[in-house]
């Protein structure tokens, strides 16, 4: 029996409301349409990338209504219910923009989404873990126990209370539910409901009016806020309780919370999940190399998260990361940027130029073959390549890949170290912007020494969260996970702009 439909109804469908509304305007209906004043493509904006020599971290977001990306939606449920879903097989994949999946001017819901949404919304429903908010028996009590259950419930999944006017709506749904079914369907079925209101599927940062013009989060938005900041996922109780007691509106509740948080084993999670981005490990999923199983995959992957995690919790900085090769050693990193059969030096450097560094690379010019040389056995990968630096329309941005692309000429597709490369003796000597080096250790102990290392990665964490283009402050080493916990105590986590 299907009783969204019906409940979708009751509850009334207003459309989503814009970025600049307020939050008594908010519809009371579910997340299933595209906010109004965007249209459904699913496309990137074309005005995303950030002005080049501005770098202005104090100027606070615009006020707006995010929606959970895929990654934030299954850790909610699981964290909520016990309920795991895969995002990758369940959910539309979301457009990326440049590498990142949870662009927020692009999390837009399509009408495939949005089915998808109602069939997990019905999934999870029934299958949800209730016991956490009951203090009364649904077979005894019947509906006043389901009633008494609500309130508790839909704060837990919108994050906020209930105002009088939801209260009495999904009430009345509520009971007309129950008539039919009884006290626990009629409460799963409201439940369903609520996983599909724009109050669970987007993350209010909509604030509340200052008298200089902007809008600070209110104690509830904090909440979010921190805990998708920080855990990448929904406030659970303590937390909203905290939000509830007012603690959240000054810096001291602000301080205390980040303090507690970051002490949850999810933060570490949170950050080893960054690096898939920052990486972009996702490649790994669909990428063919010679040899390579799902189970090297999985374990290629689960080696990274480790390493990340180890790190957060030993205090460790990115610079940490790359010691004696570190990072650049990771058969995950390797099997990723590389090529189905052999070295890949371009991909290799082109991964390190734009992941590493932060630098852009402009596209080939019009024209060029772009394919790579021809295999000759007569040849190293590293003299075949060397045509690159040799054409003037490829050099400019060669002279730029190759250089750093050589430092692995030690590593095949997978990651595996060789002596030859078709029984040529290898040369992996290369520089970094005039800096020179020898092999992949070299190359890490060379970023080690250049602090757009670390700038490119704080800005990397910054946009990751925040899911916008923040641009970083220049820094010569950082800990892997300061760029989340400092960004908490800017004003800009906490104010918003008016459009």
């Amino acid at each position: 029996m299907r009783y969204a439909p019906v409940a979708l109804f009751v509850v009334g469908c207003a459309g989503q409301p814009k970025s600049s509304t307020s939050p008594a305007s908010m519809p009371q209906d579910t997340g299933t349409s595209t906010p109004p004043d965007t249209e459904d493509t699913a496309t990137p904006t074309e005005d995303t990338a950030p002005e080049a020599t501005s770098c202005d971290t104090e100027t606070p977001l615009p006020r707006r209504l995010r929606r959970l990306s895929h990654r934030e939606y299954a850790h909610t449920l699981d964290d909520l219910f016990g309920v795991d879903i895969d995002p990758r097989a369940d959910l539309a994949a979301d457009p990326t923009v440049d590498g990142f999946d949870n662009d927020a001017e692009t999390l837009r819901v399509s009408s495939l989404l949005a089915d998808q949404y109602r069939s997990l919304s019905e999934t999870v429903a029934l299958e949800a873990d209730l016991s956490p908010w009951l203090s009364c028996d649904l077979d005894t009590d019947g509906l006043a126990c389901a009633e008494a259950v609500l309130p508790g419930l839909a704060r837990s999944v919108w994050r906020r209370p209930l105002t009088e006017a939801e209260h009495a709506t999904l009430t009345t749904l509520l009971s007309t539910l129950a008539a039919g079914e009884g006290a626990e369907t009629g409460l799963r079925w409201t439940l369903a409901t609520l996983l599909q209101s724009p109050h669970f599927l987007y993350r209010s940062e909509l604030g509340v009016a200052s008298s200089d013009g902007t809008y600070t989060l209110s104690s509830w938005e904090r909440a979010t806020a921190l805990s998708y900041h920080l855990l990448g996922t929904t406030p659970d109780e303590s937390l909203l309780d905290t939000a509830a007691s007012g603690r959240l509106d000054d810096a001291t509740g602000m301080t205390q919370a980040v303090d507690q948080l970051s002490e949850d084993p999810r933060f570490a999670n949170q950050i080893a999940d960054l690096s898939e981005t920052w990486l972009h490990l996702h490649h790994l999923d669909s990428v063919s190399r010679v040899d390579l199983t799902d189970a090297d995959r999985e374990h290629m992957l689960d080696a990274v998260h480790t390493r990340i995690r180890d790190a957060v919790t030993s205090g460790a900085s990115v610079d940490d990361l790359f010691d004696d090769g570190g990072l650049l050693l990771e058969p995950a990193v390797l099997t990723a940027h590389g090529v189905p059969d052999g070295s890949g030096p371009v991909q290799r450097g082109v991964m390190v130029r734009e992941l590493l560094l932060c630098e852009d690379l402009p596209p080939p010019p019009s024209g060029v073959d772009t394919s790579a040389p021809d295999v000759d056995p007569t040849k190293s990968t590293r003299e075949r390549f060397s045509q690159h630096s040799e054409d003037p329309l490829c050099a400019s941005c060669h002279t730029l890949i190759d250089p750093l692309g050589f430092a692995f000429e030690h590593y095949d597709q997978l990651g595996r170290w060789r002596e030859t490369d078709n029984g040529h003796t290898i040369d992996a000597t290369g520089d970094l912007d005039g800096v020179p080096f020898e092999g992949a250790v070299g190359l890490a102990g060379a970023l080690v020494d250049d602090p757009r290392l670390a700038t490119c990665f704080v800005q990397t964490a910054r946009r990751w969260v925040a899911g916008t283009h923040i641009c970083a402050d220049s820094v010569d080493d950082v800990g892997v996970a300061e760029p989340l916990i400092s960004w908490v105590s800017r004003p800009a986590f906490v104010e918003r702009l008016a459009e």
